[in-house]
């Protein structure tokens, strides 16, 4: 059964709160199975069944020789949300078997647990929406991401799952090619050491798929390649703004654009010197909305536009650029605006 070893004030099943130390272990499942806990792995009847156990318990520790065991394999909606969330003195994870998620069954499990070094494995091929959102938020000791070998991804799955990790060092390797609406949405935002971006081999894009996703990573140098061709809205909105080492920009072959598909995707990156070519003739309502703002080294862009801009397009997308610098047109459009929502003012002009 659960012990909570060390004084409490309260242990049901729906809470548990320490007024001093509190070391947790055992089988979390004699607290809804009392007779059979032993051998049932079933959580499929119980929503909630966990849900904000030891939320904002300070106290609660990790068991130096004796295990914590969450053994379910069939989880249930919120299941084990916000479980830990909060426990700033919880060191280690329990395992968690499961391979076939439910619906926010992870959702800050272990959100600002801040003495949490590493993460537990995540087996499940098998997701579902916002299962993993906001899991290790604020988990600032948390310096490796476990394995993610699921290659179809279902809404928010992977939401702000590292949100603020900010020793994390390496990201996990990222195999899906079916993606889902916000599904690595600020997932590595303000990671602050992580010096690498994993491989993004998705050619079919959702909305908000990449959203904010390596948002204020400000150690990474280069971005991995984005091979689409064809965009979704705000696909890549934010999606390196604030990368302050980012010198290399990745290629953006799209050429069939959508609503905010880049907006702020650059903003803030004050080391990137040269942008990518925009090749796309016909743009989209503020598809480059404050794209490179603020990028101040930013020297070079080539866009081929052509005819009338969209809405909004280009509103703010050269703001705070370098004062020089060359910008390559088509020669089809003579009717660009100089300053910010067309070319810089000082910039020489070359048509192609």
């Amino acid at each position: 059964s659960l012990f909570a070893e060390g004084e409490r004030q309260t242990a049901n099943y729906l809470r548990i709160n320490c007024t001093s130390d509190c070391y947790v272990y055992g089988n979390v499942m004699s607290l809804i199975h009392p007779v059979d806990y032993a051998t049932n792995t079933n959580l499929s009847s119980f929503d909630n069944a966990f849900r904000g156990l030891f939320q904002n318990n300070t106290f609660v520790r990790s068991h130096e020789i004796k295990e914590l065991i969450l053994p379910a394999t069939e989880l249930s909606d919120f299941c084990y949300s916000r479980m830990f969330s909060g426990c700033t003195s919880l060191s280690k994870a329990p395992e968690l078997p499961a391979t076939s998620l439910a619906p926010f069954c992870y959702l800050e499990m272990f959100r600002d647990c801040t003495s949490l070094s590493k993460a537990p494995e995540l087996p499940a091929l098998s997701l579902a929406y916002h299962c993993y959102e906001e899991m290790f938020r604020g988990c600032t000791s948390l310096s490796k991401a476990p394995e993610l070998p699921a290659t179809s991804l279902r809404v928010s799955c992977y939401n702000d799952m590292f949100f603020g990790c900010t020793s994390l060092s390496k990201a996990p390797e990222l195999p899906a090619t079916f993606l889902a609406p916000s599904c690595y949405a600020e997932m590595f935002r303000d990671c602050t050491s992580l010096s690498k971006a994993p491989e993004l081999p998705a050619t079919s894009l959702d909305s908000s798929c990449y959203a904010g996703m390596f948002n204020g990573c400000s150690s990474l140098t280069e971005a991995p390649e984005l091979p689409a061709t064809s965009m979704d809205e705000y696909c890549y909105w934010g999606m390196f703004s604030g990368c302050t080492s980012l010198f290399k920009a990745p290629e953006l072959p799209a050429l069939s654009l959508a609503y905010h598909c880049y907006a702020e995707m650059f903003s803030g990156c004050t080391s990137l010197t040269e942008a990518p070519v925009l090749p796309a003739n016909h743009l989209a309502s503020y598809c480059y909305f404050k794209m490179f703002f603020g990028c101040h080294n930013l020297n070079s862009i080539a866009c081929f536009a052509v005819g009338d801009l969209a809405d909004g397009s280009t509103n703010n997308w050269l703001y705070g650029v370098a004062q020089n610098g060359t910008f390559t047109k088509s020669v089809l459009k003579n009717d660009w605006d100089l300053g910010a929502r067309g070319i810089p003012l000082g910039w020489s002009v070359v048509s192609m």
